[in-house]
């Protein structure tokens, strides 16, 4: 299926999955968050989770303007020639992510100030959460493989992306979720 054959509305009920996935993961994270700091008047984490939400839905808005087809087949639970263990690791990290990480920061920030971050450190972490978002799309976008597991996807007509940020990286993706992990804790 190319990008003129996805079908209107198998594109709008994935885009209005994907941004119900990322309200329900933001609200979670927002949760664990400010219970475990038992303060929501802090500024820092207020900007985070807003940039987190325009992140998240941009993102989303620009798959389904660039790659619908790509948004489409993200969204599918059953991903033939995956391997167990790379989806065992995706929700092992995507876990992680929505429920240790929240959970610390906010006992660090809010409880215990294990650690304390001056603004221009939280403004390099602004940076790259930018650069990440930046990055991750333009994958997406040169990339219509770009599932959430690794496999060889020969029912799609599988073959190396060599444009766009795979001319200067071969795993841009891997990269951006580099820099991301990098900005949340900044």
């Amino acid at each position: 299926m190319g990008i003129a054959e996805v079908n209107t509305k198998e594109l709008r009920k994935a885009g209005i999955k994907q941004l119900v996935l990322i309200c329900f993961m933001l609200i979670l994270q927002m949760t664990i968050f400010f219970i475990s700091a038992g303060d929501v008047t802090m500024l820092r984490p207020w900007i985070f989770f807003s940039a987190s939400f325009v992140h998240y839905s941009v993102s989303t808005a620009v798959q389904c303007r660039l790659n619908p087809e790509l948004l489409i087949q993200r969204l599918k639970r059953r991903r033939e020639g995956s391997k167990l263990w790379d989806g065992i690791l995706m929700r092992v990290s995507n876990l992680t992510a929505l429920i240790p990480v929240p959970a610390v920061a906010g006992l660090d920030v809010g409880r215990f100030h294990w650690s304390n971050i001056a603004i221009h450190f939280a403004m390099v972490g602004l940076a790259l959460f930018a650069i990440s978002t930046v990055l991750l799309n333009w994958a997406m976008i040169a990339n219509p493989y770009f599932e959430p597991t690794v496999r060889i996807q020969k029912d799609r007509g599988h073959k190396a992306i060599t444009n766009g940020p795979y001319r200067i990286v071969r795993h841009p993706g891997y990269l951006a979720g580099i820099f991301y992990i990098l900005s949340i804790h900044l």
